[in-house]
């Protein structure tokens, strides 16, 4: 195992237990619906070569469902052709649907497109916040 696939796997967990511990975990209205409609989290992961994101895709759903009884995830995962910097110029499917995260109750990204330009796209995003 190199290096950066090392680098990244410590940076996973780091993100993965900071989420829990400081995000989902430390609300009390979230523990208290265990017993209600499971939590629906969306997950967009992928793009650039520089992260692995095709394994911090699963680490981090695995490790969401292992610590957290009633949830749902659904994982989209786009941009795994993208090797260059420049080639990081791409858009999720997703977002480019009207009211992409309307089903949903916690959006998690995890992804590398930061050389998109399109300012209509990235004000779309911007604007759910």
């Amino acid at each position: 195992m190199n290096k950066l696939t090392q680098t990244g796997k410590r940076t996973s967990l780091a993100m993965l237990v900071t989420l829990l511990s400081v995000g989902l975990l430390a609300d009390p209205a979230i523990a208290a619906s265990q017993n209600a409609d499971p939590l629906k989290v969306l997950m967009i992961t992928g793009g650039g070569a520089w992260q692995d994101y095709a394994t911090q895709k699963d680490q981090i759903e695995e490790g969401l469902l292992e610590r957290l009884s009633n949830i749902e995830i659904k994982t989209d995962y786009e941009g795994e052709d993208t090797t260059t910097f420049e080639s990081t110029d791409f858009k999720f499917s997703r977002h480019l649907e009207k009211d992409w995260a309307a089903e949903f109750d916690v959006v998690i990204y995890n992804h590398c497109n930061l050389q998109v330009k399109d300012e209509a796209y990235t004000s779309r995003l911007t604007a759910r916040i």
